[in-house]
């Protein structure tokens, strides 16, 4: 029979005046922190107020995880938002970019496009419900995996380019395409951490590094807009340079939170986009010394 003792540490926080309550649950096995909202968000806006605490919106890939959630959900009728969602050409993925193969019996079949999925609880029932993305609720973020401590990060040096090696950075160039949550994690994997670009100088760096691989395709960098019309790093510093394209910024589709960047005219130009969407990426070594 297999059984598991769930300890719960509730603490109560704010972030930038949104209210939350942070869970870390501990099985022996796993360590997983989550943050459970008070306040409603669409799927998009939830997904972005997540990465802005450092953390990501909520995958459910197993049934041992859905059992360990709604122990959480235990007092609440709520709703919350998953990072289940069929945004992507109508396939249903984790915002991680993992395929979603556990469903918790959810019918997803001939769903619209733009569909997210919620959790909730009642009689001790957890049920998976479709809902559309613009819809608001409460959502669940989760701690991002720590980098992963390999020994054999050196054996990714063949792989880096560099421009002119400014700052001691060079790059690796990710060809999978990948939403912008999974990027930042592999490229932690890899003892590296998706592109920051701070400075003029900076972006004539990367310029030059995919110039010399002739890699001409559009990467995700770090950057994200934070509500109050700022853009910010991975790292949470406020960009003061930019290289938008012509009418860029444009949050065209209202959810376009996360910059993306690619060669034109002689530069790397920036555009924003949501960051659900798949793209290559570019990540850069934290102390390469060339």
């Amino acid at each position: 029979m297999f059984s598991k003792i769930l300890f719960c540490f509730i603490l109560y926080a704010t972030c930038e005046g949104r209210s939350y309550k942070e869970y870390e649950s501990k099985d022996g096995n796993s360590e997983s922190n989550y943050f459970f909202s008070d306040e409603e968000a669409t799927f998009y806006d939830a997904s972005h107020l997540c990465q802005q605490q450092g953390m990501q919106l909520i995958s459910i890939e197993t049934h041992i995880k859905n059992i360990e959630v709604s122990n959480l959900l235990n007092g609440s009728t709520e709703s919350y938002w998953t990072s289940a969602n069929n945004v992507f050409n109508g396939e249903w993925y984790w915002l991680k970019g993992e395929v979603m193969e556990y469903k918790n019996g959810l019918n997803s079949k001939n769903a619209y496009r733009d569909n997210g999925v919620t959790i909730s609880k009642k009689d001790r029932k957890v049920s998976w419900n479709m809902e559309r993305c613009y819809n608001k609720h409460r959502y669940i973020c989760e701690k991002l995996p720590d980098s992963v401590s390999n020994p054999e990060c050196n054996d990714y040096s063949n792989l880096l380019v560099h421009g002119n090696t400014i700052n001691n950075k060079k790059y690796y160039i990710g060809k999978e395409l990948i939403t912008y949550s999974k990027a930042l994690q592999v490229c932690k994997s890899m003892c590296m951490e998706l592109v920051s670009i701070e400075n003029e100088e900076k972006n004539k760096d990367i310029f030059e590094a995919l110039s010399s691989e002739s890699a001409t395709e559009i990467f995700w960098s770090s950057g994200h807009y934070k509500p109050g019309n700022s853009w910010r790093w991975a790292n949470g510093v406020e960009s003061q340079f930019f290289s938008w394209n012509k009418l860029e910024p444009n949050n065209a589709r209202n959810n376009e939170y996360c910059i993306e960047i690619l060669q034109t005219d002689g530069k790397v130009g920036w555009n924003d986009e949501p960051c659900e969407e798949k793209r290559m990426y570019l990540c850069e070594s934290k102390n390469y010394k060339g």
